[in-house]
C-alpha cells in the first residue's frame, strides 16, 4: 500500500459525476477499508536496565509493511500521515516510566529529530507493574520515520508476560493531513 493516500475529488452540487471521480472515490473507500495498521506482541521475557527499547518479535497484523523481523523494536512508516499509537508492557519495576520515541527518517524535513511522546503510567504492586499509553503521534510522519516503545526502570528487571499477558504495540493510520 505504500505511498501517498488517495485524495477525495471535489464534487459540487448539481455536477454530473464523471467516471474518473467515481474511480477516485472508489480508491479512497478501498484505502479506508484497508488503511495502514500494525499490531505486534512480545511474549518472551526481556531484561531491562535503564532506558530499554522493547522488542516485539511477533507480528499479529501488518497491512503496510511497518514491522521488520530484523528491527523488532521499531514500526516504520510506509504511508505518510498521522498515526495513532498504543502500547502495553507488563514488567517488575515499580519505579519506572515508559514512552513512545519518534525518530524522523531521511525523507522527513525534520531529520534527524527525535521526539518523546506521552509518558506512560506505571500501575501495580512491587511484584508486577503494567505501563502503557495511547494517542496520536503529534507530528506528521513521512516514509521511513520510526516509532518505538521505551521503558526506563530504576533497577535491572525483566518484563513479566507470564502473569499479565504479552506486551503489545500497535500503530494505525488516522489522517493524511490534507
Amino acid at each position: 500500500m505504500s505511498g501517498a493516500p488517495p485524495k477525495v475529488p471535489a464534487i459540487f452540487a448539481g455536477q454530473v459525476v464523471t467516471s474518473a471521480q467515481m474511480n477516485a472515490l472508489s480508491a479512497v473507500a478501498t484505502f479506508l477499508f484497508g488503511k495502514p495498521s500494525a499490531y505486534v506482541q512480545a511474549s518472551t521475557a526481556q531484561a531491562m536496565s535503564g532506558a530499554t527499547s522493547i522488542s516485539f518479535p511477533t507480528k499479529i497484523r501488518d497491512s503496510d509493511g511497518m514491522w521488520n523481523s530484523g528491527s523488532p523494536t521499531l514500526l516504520t512508516v510506509q504511508t505518510p500521515g498521522y498515526y495513532r499509537v498504543a502500547y502495553y508492557v507488563p514488567h517488575a519495576a515499580v519505579a519506572s516510566i515508559s514512552y513512545v520515541k519518534f525518530t524522523a527518517g531521511t525523507n522527513n524535513p525534520q531529520h534527524p529529530t527525535t521526539k518523546l511522546c506521552w509518558s506512560g503510567s506505571a500501575q501495580g504492586s512491587a511484584a508486577v507493574v503494567c505501563c502503557g499509553a495511547a494517542g496520536v503521534v503529534p507530528v506528521y510522519m513521512y516514509l521511513g520515520d520510526t516509532v518505538e516503545v521505551v521503558v526506563t526502570s530504576g533497577s535491572a528487571v525483566s518484563t513479566d508476560f507470564a502473569t499479565n499477558g504479552p506486551a503489545s504495540f500497535s500503530m494505525e493510520f488516522v489522517s493524511a493531513g490534507y
